[in-house]
């Protein structure tokens, strides 16, 4: 959660782990996976990471709200967001065991982020643990609002929300209460 929330929330927070600077030393009683801790959870936010320049992008804190048991952070121009939403139970202090071990899955959630150019959006959602994507479909932002419904997902996800060049009629989540999602769900 800290390395997630960090990466995309202007925030420069930063998380102590001893399994970050030690390496595997089998004379010392210490042995792969556990650590180094780095190989382990940093290759998922390098692959999600991996060809972006973020600096042309004039990224801000994206103004998100949100439908479902989710928190979520974000940067955002407007015709770019990159958001991480997590399960709200899965947070230390909640008393509740992570998604993967309580067998929870959050599903019928909806990211929405405001100040977006209106239009359609490539969503490209991100597995926060192997660092691949997932899925990829089509949302349209509507009077400033980009809203993006979540595939059901267990602990948390990331998402790449990119201005469609070549919008695909049809398949795409528009948020209007009347058509709720066209060509089926994401």
């Amino acid at each position: 959660n800290a390395m997630w929330a960090a990466a995309l929330s202007e925030s420069l927070g930063g998380y102590w782990w001893w399994g970050n600077y030690i390496a595997a030393d089998a004379g010392k009683n210490r042995s792969a996976p556990s650590f180094p801790l780095n190989e382990r959870l940093v290759p998922p936010l390098l692959a999600y990471l991996s060809g972006e320049d973020w600096a042309p992008l004039g990224l801000g804190t994206a103004p998100i709200s949100v439908t479902g048991p989710i928190t979520a952070v974000g940067l955002s121009s407007p015709s770019r967001a990159f958001v991480w939403a997590r399960d709200t139970q899965n947070e230390y202090g909640t008393g509740a065991r992570p998604g993967d071990l309580a067998g929870r899955s959050v599903t019928g959630a909806i990211v929405r982020v405001s100040g977006m150019d209106d239009g359609t959006y490539d969503v490209r959602v991100y597995d926060t643990w192997s660092g691949g994507v997932t899925s990829t479909y089509q949302a349209v932002a509507v009077g400033g609002t980009l809203a993006v419904p979540l595939p059901s997902f267990t602990r948390d996800v990331a998402l790449k929300l990119d201005f469609a060049a070549n919008p695909t009629p049809g398949r795409a989540f528009d948020d209007q209460p009347d058509d709720p999602i066209e060509g089926g769900t994401p």
